[in-house]
């Protein structure tokens, strides 16, 4: 990091070799979770349990993402125009996600790089869930 680089806020980024996905706000936390699976040994013979390593899982990666419509943030991302209305906001912004984590690209889902400072996580998504908090009178988020 250079002088001048000195103080600049790094955004979380997800990217896949169509897209890039730049967060609104960084995250407070994320998740790693590593975990190991055993096959239990029964012998006969014996009354005690034995366990043998039979593989290592691949490792989880949890995030929390908000996309805000509210207008709290004055952001607009790079790839994203502006909207008239904050109403398609939100909405524009899950499906952007969408499209570039969880739509497959040739029968396959895309491969992903997760970077945010020094983390540098490549994986492909498992799962997503949406969560709606806030809605307009019409019901829109």
């Amino acid at each position: 990091m250079g002088l001048t680089d000195f103080g600049k806020l790094v955004k979380l980024e997800i990217k896949s070799d169509q897209d890039t996905f730049e967060v609104m706000f960084n995250p407070e936390s994320y998740i790693e979770k590593y975990s190991i699976e055993y096959s239990k040994i029964n012998d006969v013979n014996t009354k005690k349990e034995e366990y043998r390593f039979k593989k290592s899982k691949p490792q989880d990666f949890t995030i929390k993402i908000i996309i805000d419509g509210t207008g709290v943030l004055d952001y607009h991302p790079p790839n994203l125009p502006v909207f008239k209305s904050q109403d398609e906001y939100v909405y524009k912004e899950v499906q952007r996600f969408l499209k570039l984590t969880f739509e497959p690209v040739s029968g396959e889902l895309n491969p992903l790089e997760i970077k945010w400072g020094k983390l540098s996580f490549h994986c492909r998504l498992k799962e997503v869930t949406v969560t709606y908090t806030l809605f307009n009178r019409q019901g829109i988020p």
